[in-house]
């Protein structure tokens, strides 16, 4: 779902893909369209102010994927490209950046039409070809619904277009995703690996480096790439995942001791300056979900649960279930974890600062699937597209 506009997608035996964008306050069909054509295996797609993107399964003899960008008004073919099987694609508000790691190097797309705007070459290093993108975000962006994962649903694709490159030799280069313009470098000394922690968002670069028996959380002026802030020291045991910010100004983040999960904690501080620090114990959390000032830890567990934790590190309330950000200061919460097979889960609201309101039951619905606005949820059944309003 992006705004009011939800998309569904089904495949035929044969693989044609069937795509039908409906008005989610209605319930209206808009369009259906199959001209994204057929594969042997659909992996998922992504919902844009343009349209919506799909994308096919790496196929397994020639190793490539397929992405087509099926335009909003009616669902026209608006363009496609063929993928290598580990490219990764970031979406600005005029540009897909393509990750291609078969040819080495970035690709900016116009959304408008697919044609190359700009090409850039990754740089050359004696420690291999490896690279790592992280695409900058902001606190408009944490503002509006996410995926249990996190992902927002509605980002805000035009307020920093800015990309990260991480490359084999720990150096990091800045990139207008518009543009291709490489912005601000960082070759020597390395700042990061491509298998750091890292986020970016609001103007900084924040990486969990770990060197001389000592990790570290340090944070970078993405203007200047100067000298880190060092906001955080830890012992060379610890283990840090999961960078996510978690209000204006701050930084949390999961730390793990060795293989013990039971001695999980989430910690957070100030990223201006390394104040106002907390660690809270949260056994099992693997995932960080920023809500406003406060951060959802999803815990693995059987059931799951899910810890929301204030901007102070206390715990407000655990419940049973599956939680997802609503906007800055509510969540949903389902009675199941995200299953391809079709269930039953229970959906309750909740305001951070207050108790659970039963929202009703999906009947038969694939959850792992499920999207969602702030009055309205978007699922696939069985054989039928489900929207189901829960607010307004």
């Amino acid at each position: 779902m992006i705004g009011n506009r939800a998309y569904f997608a089904s495949a035929s035996d044969e693989g044609l893909l069937g795509v039908v964008a409906a008005d989610a306050d209605t319930g209206m069909e808009i369009w259906k369209s199959t001209e994204a054509g057929s594969a042997e295996r659909w992996d998922g797609m992504v919902a844009l102010p343009t349209g919506v993107a799909v994308f096919t399964d790496t196929d397994s003899t020639t190793r490539t994927s397929r992405m087509a960008v099926l335009v909003a008004p009616k669902g026209e073919l608006l363009w496609q490209r063929t993928l290598g099987g580990d490219d990764g694609v970031y979406f600005s508000e005029s540009t897909a950046v393509l990750v291609d790691r078969v040819a080495h190097r970035l690709v900016g797309l116009r959304v408008t039409d697919g044609k190359v705007a700009w090409q850039k070459p990754n740089p050359t290093t004696d420690s291999g070809t490896s690279t790592a993108v992280y695409a900058a975000t902001t606190s408009d962006d944490l503002t509006g619904p996410a995926t249990v994962s996190g992902v927002a649903l509605k980002p805000d694709l035009d307020d920093d277009q800015r990309l990260v490159q991480i490359s084999a030799d720990r150096s990091v280069r800045v990139i207008d995703a518009a543009t291709g313009d490489v912005v601000k470098e960082q070759r020597q000394p390395g700042i990061a690996d491509t298998n750091s922690p890292v986020l970016v968002h609001d103007g900084r670069l924040i990486v969990g480096e770990s060197a001389n028996n000592t990790a570290r959380i340090l944070a970078y002026d993405l203007d200047t790439l100067g000298e880190p802030e060092v906001l955080a020291s830890l012992p060379s045991s610890v283990q840090v995942s999961q960078l996510t910010p978690c209000g204006r100004e701050r930084v949390c983040w999961i730390e793990t001791t060795g293989y013990d999960t039971e001695k999980t904690k989430v910690a957070g501080l100030t990223v201006t300056d390394g104040s106002a620090g907390w660690r809270t114990d949260v056994p099992g959390t693997d995932n960080l979900v920023p809500v406003g000032d406060h951060v959802l830890a999803a815990q693995d567990s059987s059931p799951p649960t899910a810890t929301l934790l204030d901007a102070k590190g206390k715990v407000v309330w655990t419940a049973n279930g599956v939680a997802a950000r609503l906007d800055g200061g509510n969540v949903l919460l389902f009675s199941t974890a995200p299953s391809v097979y079709p269930q039953d889960p229970s959906v309750s609201g909740r305001h951070v600062g207050d108790g659970e309101k039963p929202l009703g039951p999906l009947r038969g619905v694939r959850t792992s699937t499920c999207s969602w606005n702030t009055s309205t949820i978007a699922c696939v059944g069985e054989e039928d597209f489900r929207l189901q309003r829960f607010a307004g």
